[in-house]
């Protein structure tokens, strides 16, 4: 997991850290990760402003062009934590996204996707939505 990590982080200058604050509500914000190699964990200066939580925490990387195309995404779920050098966060699982991984990885996210948008439609006894096209294609 950990050179899989390494590889997706080479591609994001920084990327948008969430925990969980002291409230019990989501917060985010963008950081510079710096790898520990013999760790295997991430080292960073924490946000101006925010004081991140011991605890669950999160990475996400993601990029696109201005057309939302060329679009490189990952997730990697682990823990924050504190040492003595500061703060660190400690992955525990890595998912490829979209433009990261394997062409097998493309697949399976793609079908995931739709599993999960079938599921969310069927539990709210939604069909699924039309997509207009003709409009979506003449404003080009």
């Amino acid at each position: 997991m950990w050179s899989e990590l390494r590889k997706a982080l080479a591609l994001f200058p920084t990327v948008v850290l969430n925990w969980v604050d002291e409230n019990g509500y989501p917060a985010s914000a963008r950081i510079a990760p710096r790898p520990d190699d013999r760790a295997e964990l991430l080292r960073f200066d924490p946000p101006a402003g925010l004081a991140p939580r011991e605890g669950p925490a999160s990475i996400l990387g993601h990029s696109h062009n201005e057309q939302t195309w060329n679009l490189k995404a990952f997730l990697a779920r682990g823990r924050l934590d504190r040492d003595a050098s500061g703060w660190v966060f400690r992955p525990s699982a890595f998912i490829p996204g979209q433009g990261i991984g394997s062409p097998l990885d493309e697949v399976k996210g793609t079908l995931g996707l739709r599993r999960t948008a079938k599921r969310y439609l069927e539990r709210r006894g939604l069909s699924r939505p039309a997509i207009p096209w003709d409009k979506i294609n003449s404003s080009h």
